[in-house]
């Protein structure tokens, strides 16, 4: 990897959103770019200065932007009236990118950039590097929609002007040229409030209300304000837990009780394991387990130790632990080891 591009990775890290972990893992799977390139060659419109001028002008002053050589950027538009934009990440430090000819057509040049410099931001956060094999845990539509976050920052600096980023997400949702809209901002994310709060638990994208949302406070961060040169600041601690608040409450509040109930489960059980080898169930230990899950709880692990033979006890307890720690690793495979030993850190603190 040259200089220019750890120094771009760098740069766009500092603004990861907080809850968009970095991939730890180096030995994941790639898509072949030259099967891809060849492909795309036969059958798209690559952006060129003799072919494109404008677009590529746009381009060139993004990779300017970032410091990356704008041969790592192949880009590419394709006939089509969906509203798309993609990225495909390649093991050579190299990316291409994808335009559909009905966003090509939608947008002005700053939106275009900032569209632009959004999928450019999955490339230098390697955002391609999940692995294919996790896409039926919860986790992982979490952790996609979380990347979307961190791009839309990528692409803010990248047009360097909010009201057009914020003009091209009202454009991508709704379909609607410069001939139908007002871009009123206040109104758009007014639509918010009518949510009732459900979740997308399989989508890899979260709407495009909390996103705008999202990066409105991005803007008013210390870190952009910086390079804004405007002196009100706000911290990206402080907006990150805000939109994280956001999340929970209008998109992944139905994937995080599913997960946080995985997560009380092993805990229960093993607390289960160390009653069976204290050979007792205390009544502190019963007031303990009242207090963090409920008398109705409790109840039920009464009738377990009482209906299940002694000789049988330890076992049985280690099945239900069993099960219950591959039921967690299923739905949270990315941070499963992570959040298991926490759980173990935890519990051999504090007993129950």
């Amino acid at each position: 990897m040259d200089d220019q591009l750890k120094s771009a990775q760098s740069k766009v890290s500092s603004i990861r959103f907080s809850s968009d972990k970095e991939k730890k893992s180096d030995n994941l799977p790639h898509m072949s770019l030259d099967l891809v390139k060849g492909h795309i060659n036969l059958f798209e419109l690559r952006i060129s200065d003799k072919v494109t001028p404008n677009l590529q002008k746009t381009l060139d002053k993004i990779a300017q932007i970032f410091h990356i050589l704008p041969s790592t950027l192949e880009c590419f538009v394709y006939a089509s009236p969906q509203i798309q934009a993609n990225c495909f990440l390649g093991v050579d430090d190299s990316c291409v990118l994808r335009f559909s000819s009905a966003l090509i057509d939608l947008l002005d040049e700053n939106e275009f950039a900032f569209v632009a410099g959004h999928e450019i931001g999955h490339f230098l956060l390697n955002h391609t590097q999940f692995n294919l094999n996790e896409n039926s845990s919860l986790e992982y539509y979490m952790l996609q929609r979380y990347q979307e976050i961190s791009a839309d920052r990528v692409g803010l600096i990248a047009c360097g002007s909010l009201n057009s980023a914020i003009k091209a997400m009202i454009k991508t949702t709704s379909g609607l040229s410069d001939r139908h809209l007002r871009y009123d901002v206040s109104s758009f994310i007014s639509q918010l409030s009518s949510s009732k709060g459900v979740g997308l638990l399989f989508s890899t994208h979260p709407s495009m209300i909390i996103r705008c949302r999202a990066l409105l406070w991005f803007s008013l961060s210390d870190i952009y304000l910086n390079e804004a040169n405007n002196m009100e600041q706000t911290t990206l601690e402080f907006i990150d837990k805000k939109i994280l608040m956001d999340f929970k409450k209008y998109v992944d509040g139905p994937a995080s009780i599913v997960i946080e109930k995985a997560k009380e489960t092993l805990s229960i059980w093993l607390i289960a394991s160390f009653i069976v080898d204290q050979g007792t169930f205390t009544k502190i230990t019963q007031e303990d387990f009242i207090k963090k899950y409920g008398s109705s709880t409790l109840k039920s692990m009464k009738n377990f130790f009482s209906s299940t033979p002694s000789n049988l006890l330890k076992d049985e307890v280690l099945k239900r632990i069993m099960v219950a720690k591959e039921n967690l690793r299923l739905l949270i495979p990315e941070s499963y080891e992570e959040v298991y030993n926490a759980i173990l850190l935890k519990f051999t603190k504090g007993g129950t």
